[in-house]
């Protein structure tokens, strides 16, 4: 694979470049649905991770206790950080006071095309796995995503050091830094003698760094499934009003639970390159019927059986 480019020179958060390719695991309906032109796109509180966008908190928190030495400075810190980030996420729900209703909604990919995991968790192996060509895929889904949706993507990081020196490094860069306009803290000790209000202020920074980093970093017993993520921030309504084009909420149950998602078009399909027929898919018909599928479809998809030789 290419060399990781970043979301920016803050949020070092590593991206694709725009040859490369996503795997997507997925069944049978779910390619027809795909390429019938969109993705249903599952809003993050209702992922199977139910750790999902509090990781980057917990390492936030983390830092505060190794840097601050100031007991009732670092407890005032943390309190702020931790009803900043729950307002953030209460706010991504229906606001029957304000009457404005925001979600964010995540896609999972996978940069390995043949996983014995993914393979086993997605599909039981005899689902199929979709490869998309990064740039075509993204560039698409961007000109759909209209005045109130905003596409952040990246590989998700697992490793907690890794985590800790991002955001760290972050924090020091965006807000401690003499270069910045951020003048009132200028280092890690100056937290201990501030004003509350200073370190108010620096709390409210910080927890928009923390929000970013959310959405990208996962605890380490999921390194396995090497995920590369589309999260779409959407506001589906603001102050009562629903914004022009913006992209409706809809539920499908799943095992007797309303799950929230967005249906995302997919405007150009020769993003997709080829799908692999999962490893226990030993049927002939499997293949066959695909490929007249796509024939069908006047679509040029290769399509191939999973090298992962399993008989049972």
């Amino acid at each position: 694979m290419s060399k990781y480019k970043h979301i920016d020179d803050f949020i070092k958060i590593p991206q694709l470049n725009n040859n490369d390719r996503l795997f997507h695991y997925t069944s049978a309906a779910g390619i027809k649905g795909i390429t019938d032109g969109e993705f249903w796109i599952t809003e993050s509180h209702f992922l199977n991770d139910s750790t999902e966008f509090t990781i980057g908190t917990d390492i936030c928190i983390e830092i505060l206790e190794k840097h601050m030495r100031n007991p009732r400075r670092l407890l005032y810190a943390k309190d702020l950080l931790m009803e900043q980030m729950r307002k953030y996420y209460r706010e991504e729900q229906e606001d029957t006071v304000s009457g404005s209703a925001e979600g964010s909604y995540v896609i999972s990919f996978c940069t390995s095309g043949d996983s014995l995991l993914m393979w086993s968790e997605y599909s039981d192996f005899m689902g199929y796995c979709m490869e998309f060509e990064y740039g075509k895929l993204k560039e698409t889904f961007q000109e759909h995503c209209g005045n109130d949706c905003t596409l952040f993507d990246g590989k998700v990081i697992y490793d907690h050091d890794e985590q800790t020196e991002l955001l760290e490094d972050t924090i020091e860069r965006l807000l401690l830094s003499d270069g910045e306009d951020y003048k009132t803290i200028h280092g890690w000790d100056d937290l201990d003698s501030a004003e509350e209000e200073d370190v108010k202020l620096f709390v409210d920074h910080i927890s928009v760094i923390c929000l970013l980093y959310n959405m990208f970093f996962k605890k380490e017993c999921f390194a396995q499934e090497q995920e590369y993520r589309m999260v779409f921030l959407c506001v589906h309504k603001r102050e009562h009003q629903v914004p022009e084009n913006s992209i409706p909420v809809e539920y499908r149950i799943k095992d007797e639970v309303f799950i929230p998602f967005i249906r995302m078009k997919l405007g150009d399909i020769s993003c997709l390159k080829s799908v692999c027929v999962g490893t226990k898919n030993t049927s002939d018909l499997a293949v066959k019927g695909l490929r007249h599928y796509f024939g069908s479809r006047n679509l040029e998809v290769h399509v191939r059986k999973s090298e992962i030789p399993l008989r049972y």
